[in-house]
């Protein structure tokens, strides 16, 4: 009996380049913008608050974004990253921007609620 299809006999030999990262952190980028734009659109039905949070996203499409910027090829060849390339040199600079944006915004928040903390121990400690 012949069998034309064998996978234990042809997985070896057989190369599909499916999973290419560039192209999954494009599609996951844009998944977070249509989230985040759907979500926008509902503001006043999701509420402020909930909104707010779920808008935090942009931090990470930005970051989706600019991994998929800086790992594509502008040519679309397949050639190996050129990290100095004027375009990616300058998306480099963006993701460190971000990184500094989302530092600075977590510290402010932490800044902020420490010093309510220390305000509110104050406030109990100092009645008779």
């Amino acid at each position: 009996m012949s069998v034309k299809y064998n996978p234990v006999r042809a997985w070896p030999h057989r190369r599909v380049k499916t999973f290419q990262i560039h192209n999954w952190t494009g599609y996951l980028a844009l998944y977070l913008v249509a989230f985040i734009v759907v979500t926008s659109y509902f503001r006043e039905t999701i509420g402020r608050r909930q909104w707010k949070l779920l808008h935090f996203t942009t931090y990470a499409a930005a970051n989706v974004f600019l991994v998929h910027s800086i790992l594509t090829d502008p040519t679309l060849k397949d050639k190996p990253i050129d990290y100095f390339d004027g375009e990616k040199v300058y998306m480099e600079i963006l993701a460190m921007l971000v990184l500094a944006a989302v530092y600075l915004r977590i510290r402010h928040r932490w800044v902020r609620h420490v010093m309510s903390v220390a305000v509110r121990t104050r406030s109990c400690t100092s009645r008779p």
